[in-house]
C-alpha cells in the first residue's frame, strides 16, 4: 500500500515494486510489480532474471520531453 500510495501521490515516470504480497497489489500497478520468493527473495534465479531484465527496459526507456526546454 505504501508503494503504490507514493506513486499515486508523487507519480514518477517509471517505477518497480519488489514484495512478496501479491495479493493486495490494486490491479492497476500489477505490471510495475515483481513478485519476490517467499523464502529466497530476489536471490530466487527466477525472480532475478525478471528484476534485471524490467529494470533493463526501464532504464532504456526515453526520458518524456519537458515542454519550454530544449530548442
Amino acid at each position: 500500500m505504501q508503494v503504490w500510495s507514493d506513486v499515486v501521490r508523487r507519480q514518477p515516470r517509471d517505477w518497480i515494486a519488489v514484495d512478496d504480497d501479491f495479493l493486495h497489489w490494486p490491479a492497476w500497478c500489477r505490471d510495475k510489480y515483481v513478485r519476490t520468493h517467499e523464502h529466497e527473495g530476489i536471490s530466487d534465479p527466477a525472480v532475478e532474471s525478471e528484476l534485471r531484465q524490467r529494470l533493463a527496459l526501464m532504464c532504456s526507456a526515453p526520458a518524456p520531453e519537458v515542454k519550454g526546454l530544449g530548442s
